[in-house]
């Protein structure tokens, strides 16, 4: 239940952001201004909308992910379900691509195994690896951090409460630092915010942040089945939810 109430919720913060990632493109490429200044300056920071989007991924495959996966069906069930999720859009815009743009050179054309594997963020910007679709850089981005994720899972799943504490906050330290670094530096700021060495913290912000969650809702629980198994009434009730804060 508390997953679903999640799901719900974690789908609408990723409208949202997608959303705040439209009107910032719309705003960069094609100066599209609401003419109400603070809108227009939130609008303008909208590159953090991927941010949010990266942590949420982590943060609901946690959710549904949380056992390691051992075996080999349960990774290709797994990989399955996610390329199911992002590689169907991925195929509509290549045919749209090579259709509108049916002059491809001959030189472009070995860049078809990078397009269709998804690898694009790990190839050099230098041999124009986005040639068909520069924002495909994000499906590339995503699907990299899904091929990792059976084994970030099973890094937090072998670490103790501390060391998950620790490891969300440098995530976090390396994110915002990064992001502030690179941010005014035109030059550089692009192989950043397409490079999904810098998008792991984010996503292991929001997998910590799942688990944290999880913990906190299984002792939750956990009190109160004892106390109502004990007797405890009211009381009780009030007493485990003093207990869960702490």
């Amino acid at each position: 239940m508390v997953h679903g109430i999640c799901s719900n919720k974690v789908n609408l913060l990723r409208i949202f952001s997608c959303l705040w990632v439209l009107f910032f493109h719309a705003q960069i490429h094609y100066r599209y201004v609401t003419g109400i200044a603070c809108i227009d300056t939130l609008i303008g920071v909208g590159a953090i909308g991927c941010t949010i989007f990266f942590i949420l991924s982590g943060f609901s495959l946690r959710l549904g992910y949380k056992e390691n996966m051992t075996s080999a069906q349960e990774l290709f069930l797994f990989y399955r379900k996610r390329l199911r999720k992002i590689y169907p859009i991925f195929l509509f815009m290549l045919i749209v691509c090579l259709i509108f743009r049916y002059r491809i050179p001959v030189n472009k054309i070995k860049l078809l195994p990078i397009e269709l594997t998804l690898t694009q963020t790990l190839f050099d910007k230098d041999i124009n690896a986005y040639y068909y679709n520069d924002n495909w850089w994000f499906l590339s981005c995503l699907w990299i951090l899904y091929l990792i994720y059976p084994f970030l899972n099973m890094i937090i799943n072998t670490i103790n409460k501390s060391k998950k504490k620790l490891l969300i906050l440098a995530s976090y330290a390396f994110s915002v630092f990064a992001f502030f670094y690179y941010y005014d530096k035109p030059m550089l700021f692009l192989d950043y915010y397409t490079n999904p060495i810098y998008r792991v913290p984010e996503f292991l912000v929001g997998m910590l942040m799942a688990d944290f969650m999880n913990n906190r809702m299984e002792k939750k629980n956990y009190y109160d089945t004892s106390v109502n198994r004990g007797g405890g009434g009211i009381p009780g009730f009030h007493f485990s939810n003093v207990v869960y804060d702490l």
